[in-house]
């Protein structure tokens, strides 16, 4: 369980073995031992994509570097492991690079939010403000089991996950004002869009193991990373002169991706989380949730969606846009959007992701077995 909040050591994650064992791991046990580990238990299914995109996939690539090639790609995915040289980079990366940015309750640095952030009402809201399916203000599910008069404390496991999935799923409308916000009015902030996950329907593919799945979820990039693209914890390090705000502020703005780190760790929304001591250790059960970044629009370089091509799109629109899942219609309906490899330059129609596409090369080159069990993992909100 998490105590203090330090995400690399502490085990908070749920992990199931290869052989049905289930054990809990702090992240960089889970990257070490990724091999063994045959998913995650976590508390909802839209959790997956975020535990891959605001966790795993940016460390991974950010400390070991995108694969350049299709063979340096089958090298990592054939050796079914990280090496003890890559191991040794992840824990030098995670323990001294960058240690100190990974702890839930630091006073200076918060993982994933704003220290000593404040409502401009100087008001709190509890935790279910982080938990879609708990009534909080004017979210009132219909089966939530609690109201908004229950306290609902989260254990510091939960609450970063929570806390992670409203970065990437959260709801859309009036956000809080909050200190230091330039554009926040009348105590608040209006036309908030939904988190980036909300903007289109996720498709994840998966293997057999985390390992796999990591890799399978790794875009090849034969020319790298965009110059100054940095995940959210690494923010201080971009050059400057970018016009962007620094996600460790209040204030936020509208601005494109700067490059794959960048929009995998896209902070939608300025959070901070309060605590509060129980018999049990210490629990979150109190939260500020105020307007974030917004992402000005969802890149090409997005490897979790399928897209739409249309041939001669309205004056300043784009000739792709993300696909969404529809509401009530089972994935396997939609599936010939999946398979749709070729983009139809000439005409409309449907394309499917970016890793699919990658996968399907990787399959025609014989990189990747035509029998090997690839699975896809769709995802979304109403």
């Amino acid at each position: 369980m998490v105590s203090e909040g330090d995400l690399v050591h502490d085990s908070w994650l749920g992990a199931v073995g290869l052989d049905g064992a289930r054990r809990p791991v702090g992240l960089l046990s889970a990257l070490r031992e990724s091999h063994t580990i045959r998913r995650f238990e976590l508390p909802v299914h839209t959790m997956l994509p975020v535990v891959l995109r605001q966790l795993l996939l940016p460390v991974v690539i950010d400390a070991l570097g995108a694969p350049r090639s299709r063979q340096e790609w089958a090298e990592r995915f054939h050796r079914g492991c990280f090496s003890p040289d890559e191991q040794d980079r992840l824990a030098q990366y995670l323990e001294v690079r960058y240690g100190d940015r990974f702890r839930l309750f630091d006073a200076k640095r918060p993982f994933a939010q704003v220290a000593g952030l404040q409502a401009l009402n100087g008001e709190t809201k509890t935790a279910a403000q982080l938990v879609p399916s708990v009534a909080s203000g004017n979210n009132v599910p219909l089966f939530s089991a609690l109201s908004e008069a229950d306290e609902l404390l989260l254990t510091p496991g939960d609450a970063v996950l929570w806390l992670l999935h409203a970065q990437c799923w959260d709801t859309a409308s009036i956000k809080t004002g909050a200190v230091g916000d330039p554009q926040a009015k009348n105590g608040k902030t209006t036309g908030n869009p939904t988190g980036p996950l909300g903007q289109f329907g996720v498709i994840v593919p998966t293997g057999r193991t985390l390992y796999e799945t990591l890799l399978l979820n790794t875009p090849i990039r034969p020319d790298g990373l965009e110059p100054g693209d940095r995940p959210q914890w690494a923010w201080d390090e971009r050059p400057a002169g970018l016009g962007c705000k620094s996600p460790a502020g209040a204030a936020w703005s509208e601005r494109p991706a700067t490059g794959l780190l960048d929009l995998l760790t896209f902070q939608a929304r300025r959070i901070r989380l309060i605590t509060c001591e129980t018999e049990q250790g210490r629990r979150v059960h109190r939260a500020i949730v105020s307007a974030g970044d917004r992402l000005a629009q969802t890149p090409e370089v997005e490897p979790h969606t399928a897209w739409q091509h249309t041939a001669k799109p309205k004056k300043g629109q784009s000739h792709r846009r993300p696909r969404r899942h529809a509401p009530g219609r089972a994935a396997w309906q939609g599936l010939g959007t999946l398979l749709s490899m070729t983009l139809p330059l000439q005409s409309d129609g449907p394309y499917t992701s970016l890793l699919l596409r990658q996968i399907g090369d990787l399959q025609v080159t014989r990189v990747l077995a035509g029998g090997y069990p690839l699975g896809v993992e769709t995802s979304g909100l109403e």
